[in-house]
């Protein structure tokens, strides 16, 4: 018989091995409940977003409904700015009045009281001197475009006309109105001015182009076209992005190949 084989730390050592790989085992069994329990958990929130995409998407049906409906009804609107309020106790009557009378004779669109109902001044009674916008129905969708049409016949007025929108309808047209003249003018809307007054794309010289034959050109001698009818706060106002001045010192194009000395035409 081995007398090794009774030694009692060889059974302490063995003992403690066995609870050693027992330890290991029920840590090994927890992280198999762990990679059981992290896949639940994935599942779980892969159904929760499936889920909200679902309510998110119905949620955007829902608001694209609302807004149509919002159009439908104020299909007939028309929002009026810039017109005089009155503060008499008929003042809806006043307004229907002022408005007939604006449309009639100022806008040359033919209407009758019979056309509207009764219109509306939007938010709380301001200072005297702040009037507040009316919303006015028209009862005629034909008249709503005519009376559309003819608001440029404003433009000398303080008063202007437009369309009674949704909100996010009037925020996705101002958002691509801004995107869309950032993208396409790269310069201020064409004038008379500008109409008559091009750059020759040769030399880049500024010549004079008459429309008709109207408003003849002047040479300077060395075949540079200068124009004869604008003043020179009109060239000023139109042409600030040149750096050349003539003795007055008003800012004038000059290209490299430019005489030295420009002047007006008298």
């Amino acid at each position: 018989m081995n007398a090794r084989s009774g030694n009692p730390s060889d059974a302490n050592k063995g003992a403690a091995s066995e609870d050693k790989l027992d330890q290991i085992l029920a840590k090994l069994r927890k992280l198999d409940q762990l990679d059981v329990l992290e896949e639940k958990i994935d599942r779980i929130a892969k159904d929760l977003k499936e889920d909200v995409s679902r309510v998110e998407d119905k949620v955007d049906a829902l608001a694209t409904r609302v807004v149509s409906l919002e159009r439908q009804v104020r299909k007939r609107n028309l929002l009026w700015f810039g017109v005089e309020e009155q503060q008499d106790p008929g003042k809806n009557k006043t307004d229907l009045a002022s408005l007939l009378n604006l449309i009639n004779n100022t806008m040359g669109v033919v209407c009758t009281q019979e056309d509207f109902e009764e219109p509306v001044r939007y938010g709380r009674t301001q200072r005297e001197g702040v009037c507040r916008p009316i919303c006015i129905e028209v009862r005629r969708l034909e008249l709503k475009g005519k009376i559309l049409s003819a608001r440029q016949t404003l433009s000398e007025t303080s008063i202007y006309v437009k369309e009674d929108l949704p909100r996010e309808e009037r925020e996705r047209r101002k958002a691509w109105r801004a995107a869309n003249l950032k993208e396409t003018r790269k310069r201020p809307p064409t004038s008379p001015l500008d109409e008559k007054i091009r750059q020759n794309p040769r030399t880049g010289n500024l010549r004079h182009a008459p429309k008709n034959g109207a408003g003849s050109a002047q040479s300077n001698g060395k075949g540079h076209q200068l124009g004869t009818q604008y003043d020179a706060q009109s060239i000023k106002m139109h042409l600030l992005k040149y750096s050349f001045q003539d003795d007055s010192g008003l800012s004038l194009p000059l290209a490299k190949d430019s005489p030295k000395s420009w002047r007006f035409p008298k």
